[in-house]
């Protein structure tokens, strides 16, 4: 568990380990488990964590100051829109990972396209890969390129 230092009414500080808690507080007898009333008195208070909300594609997260209830400190979290500078760097990175990817992909797949590897499979091999590659040079054409990509899958065809 985590406490917060409480001074005129208001959060202070980073949230501390009991442990911490303790050591501040060794000229005062604490009990083996420590009560949120006595600690109150003492100027601590339970810290509660919480899950930071998922941001979407164009906003960002932040936390910002704890709530004090006058019992317990929760950690609170704020979602803002980005920048028209911010939204395009998100756009231009979403693209170049997009596009590198389609170039790996391509360039992994290249050794299917020389001709002492094709002379070795079977017209129904050589066309399953030529298709898989066609799909692959064609994924920016998908409906939400750059940032939902269904990629083709490698062919699974034996010689």
């Amino acid at each position: 568990m985590y406490y917060v230092k409480i001074e005129d009414n208001q959060p202070v500080g980073y949230p501390l380990l009991e442990a911490t808690v303790r050591e501040i507080l060794s000229n005062v007898s604490l009990p083996a488990v420590l009560d949120t009333a006595e600690l109150l008195t003492l100027g601590f208070a339970p810290f509660i964590r919480t899950t930071p909300p998922i941001a979407g594609v164009y906003q960002r997260v932040a936390e910002i100051a704890p709530a004090f209830d006058g019992t317990t400190v929760t950690q609170q979290f704020e979602v803002t829109a980005m920048g028209e500078q911010e939204i395009a760097a998100v756009d231009a990175a979403a693209l170049d990972l997009a596009k590198s990817m389609q170039r790996n992909l391509l360039a992994l797949s290249d050794w299917t396209e020389m001709p002492s590897v094709q002379s070795k499979h079977t017209a129904e091999w050589i066309a399953a890969w030529a298709e898989y590659r066609t799909l692959l040079r064609d994924t920016d054409k998908q409906e939400h390129w750059p940032f939902t990509i269904d990629w083709p899958k490698e062919p699974l065809i034996a010689n």
